[in-house]
C-alpha cells in the first residue's frame, strides 16, 4: 500500500465514524428535548393552578408531548422491530385516545 491508499482509507473509516456519532448525539439531543418538554409540560399544568386560563394550553402541551414520545417510539418499533418499542408507545398512546376523548366530550 503506497502512502495514497492509506490515505483514501482513512478518510473512509472516519467518514463512518462522524455518521455514527451524529445519530448518538441526535438520539441524546431527542431524550433531553422529552425531559425539557416534560418539564414544560408539569410547569404548565402548576401554573394553571393560578391562572386558569392557561388549562388548554398545558392540556396541549400534554396533548403533543404524549403524541410525539408514541410516534417515535411507533416508528422505533416499526424500523427495528423489537417488542420494546411497542410496550413503550402504547402507554403514550393510550393516553393521547383518553386525552382526545376528555377534549371531545368537555364543554368548550
Amino acid at each position: 500500500m503506497d502512502k495514497e491508499e492509506i490515505l483514501k482509507k482513512s478518510r473512509e473509516e472516519n467518514e463512518d465514524q462522524d455518521g455514527e456519532y451524529e445519530e448518538s448525539v441526535l438520539a441524546q439531543a431527542y431524550k433531553i428535548s422529552i425531559c425539557v418538554g416534560s418539564v414544560l409540560c408539569v410547569l404548565l399544568i402548576i401554573a394553571t393552578r393560578y391562572w386558569s386560563d392557561i388549562a388548554e394550553v398545558a392540556f396541549g402541551g400534554l396533548l403533543l408531548l404524549f403524541t410525539v414520545t408514541g410516534s417515535s417510539d411507533l416508528t422505533m418499533f416499526v424500523k427495528l422491530k423489537e417488542k420494546k418499542y411497542l410496550f413503550h408507545a402504547f402507554p403514550d398512546i393510550f393516553l393521547v385516545g383518553i386525552m382526545v376523548y376528555i377534549w371531545m366530550t368537555s364543554s368548550h
